[in-house]
């Protein structure tokens, strides 16, 4: 019995030993599994503070760049914006955090129509978790205007199932303005070559042809292809000129020697059929790429230096005409001289001759014959006056003086006093009379006649001339008037040629003169000289003198 119970006592104590050694077991497991759990919680929290740090680094980075982020759920929805990427939508960050991109900033396109969500590359990458990129798509800003942008996108989630997409979008509204410049620019450029009269050639730094415009097609008689990738020395500078072209090319280039860059040259060109010809060349250097290249604008000047000779011709003869009128006036100037001086010795011998028969005479001398003294020494007179008015008028225009400034107010009053009119003439003078920059002789001349033409030819009773003037732009109109008979229309153009008179000279004394000498003087200056006048009412000889300088009024 009590070997049997022993028995017992040793299984239970069996049992109890190995119980023991399974909870020691376990207690070890469970003291290791505590151990890996305790590594792991410091693992795990290691990893959060690190991606805290990243977190944090990311959201710096993102923060500072000028470029737009926005993240997308697979639901198009936005999950984080950055600053610059919400300011240039015109949004507040807080108003995209989210709301649906696609309909708030790419739901239309470029021209306003619609942009399904179907259609949506962004939309559609960020479902599929895939890849996507633009160079140049239109987002729309919050006030409704487009804002051209560049896009990339980039996929997150992927194994874990979850997908969405990181868009990276920047303005390229300033890049495009400066491309459409560019393209204008070689627009402009296009239309330039094509329409401008001047010939357009360009060539590398090897002298090849790389432009030929229209106008050098026209003018040296190349086509396009013929030219380009040419040798420009071989197609258009003469034979004689070509080792001059090249050794001038290289020494520029080896020493930037500035012989002809930006200087108007005059040199022959040679077109395709060997003729030659005078261009005018403007050479300009323009750079492609870094590597020198020159352009040269040319223009065919023969037609102009042909004129420039005939001009030249034309001036040398011109010069030796004045030369020879110089001395064909003075030599008249002379002869006139002379010529007075020698026909009124013998007049002046006349007219002493008739007074001292006259005075011998004494009573005996009849009426009449004391009559016809008197008229001899009129006559006399009167061929005198003649020779005087001839040598007015051979000089009249061509006397040359300095110009001064003369008040015509007291020029005038000069003529009267000089005039020395007979009693009982009015002589009225327009108030204001205007000063001019003039020569003194010339117009004092024409006064004088003028004035004396008046005197001869005023009313019977109550003879009244008039001195005035008005402005006329760039002349003073002058104009002297008297109250006499008038004169009829039909002779306003023939009194002012020369020797013309209306009257016999027995009953109003003249030579025909006065009036032509007026006009010569008046045209020379650039003027012109008229009459308006009724028989019966007077005559009003008008005159323009320019204003030259105005220096009072």
């Amino acid at each position: 019995m009590i070997e049997k119970q022993t028995r017992q006592v040793k299984r239970q104590a069996n049992r109890l030993e190995a119980q023991q050694k399974t909870l020691e077991q376990q207690i070890e497991e469970q003291q290791s599994l505590t151990e890996e759990l305790s590594a792991s919680n410091a693992s795990l929290s290691a990893a959060n503070i690190v991606s805290e740090q990243l977190s944090k680094e990311m959201s710096a980075l993102l923060e500072s760049t000028a470029a737009g982020f926005y993240g997308m759920d697979p639901r198009g929805e936005c999950t984080f914006i950055n600053a610059s990427g919400a300011r240039m939508l015109g949004y507040r960050v807080d108003e995209l955090l989210g709301q649906d991109l696609h309909e708030l900033v790419h739901n239309k396109h470029e021209d306003g129509s619609p942009y399904p969500v179907t259609e949506c590359p962004i939309y559609q990458a960020s479902v599929r978790g895939e890849s996507a990129n633009r160079e140049d798509e239109v987002f729309w800003r919050k006030d409704g205007t487009r804002l051209n942008v560049e896009y990339s996108t980039s996929p997150i989630g992927g194994s874990s199932g979850k997908r969405g997409a990181v868009v990276a979008f920047a303005d390229i509204t300033d890049r495009l303005a400066a491309q459409r410049m560019i393209a204008e620019s070689e627009e402009r450029k296009s239309a330039v070559l094509t329409s401008t009269l001047d010939s357009i050639v360009s060539m590398n730094a090897d002298g090849i042809v790389t432009e030929f415009n229209r106008a050098a097609v026209e003018a040296f008689g190349y086509a396009p292809e013929e030219a380009l990738g040419k040798p420009l020395g071989d197609l258009i500078v003469p034979q004689s000129l070509r080792t001059a072209h090249r050794a001038g090319l290289q020494r520029y280039l080896a020493t930037g020697e500035q012989r002809v860059i930006g200087k108007r040259l005059e040199l022959p060109a040679m077109r395709k059929d060997g003729s030659e010809f005078i261009c005018e060349l403007t050479i300009t250097r323009s750079d492609i790429a870094g590597k020198p290249a020159f352009t040269g604008v040319l223009r065919d000047i023969t037609d102009r230096k042909e004129i420039e000779t005939e001009r030249k011709k034309a001036e040398a003869e011109r010069e030796q005409l004045i030369k020879a009128l110089a001395r064909s006036n003075t030599e008249l100037d002379q002869f006139a001289y002379v010529a007075s001086h020698d026909l009124k010795a013998p007049l002046r011998g006349i007219a002493n001759l008739s007074q001292w028969i006259e005075e011998d005479l004494g009573d005996n001398l009849g009426g009449e014959n004391k009559s016809q003294m008197g008229l001899l020494r009129g006559r006399v007179h009167r061929m005198e006056a003649l020779i005087d008015g001839i040598l007015q008028y051979s000089r009249a225009g061509r006397v040359k003086a300095r110009p001064e400034t003369i008040d015509t107010a007291a020029l005038v009053a000069e003529v009267i006093e000089l005039m020395a009119p007979p009693k009982g003439i009015s002589i009225r003078v327009a108030p204001g009379m205007p000063a001019v920059s003039a020569e003194k002789i010339p117009l004092q001349q024409v006064f004088m006649n003028l004035v004396g033409n008046a005197i001869k030819h005023t009313g019977k009773t109550d003879p009244l001339i008039e001195v005035s003037w008005a402005d006329a732009g760039d002349f003073y109109e002058f104009s002297v008037a008297d109250n006499g008979q008038g004169i009829a229309p039909q002779y306003h153009e023939r009194i002012f040629g020369i020797f013309q008179t209306l009257e016999a000279r027995d009953k109003v004394e003249g030579t025909g003169i006065g009036l032509s000498v007026v006009q010569k003087i008046v045209d020379a200056k650039g003027g012109r000289v008229w009459v308006e006048s009724q028989v019966g009412e007077g005559a009003r000889f008008k005159f323009l003198w320019p204003k030259s300088v105005i220096v009072g009024v």
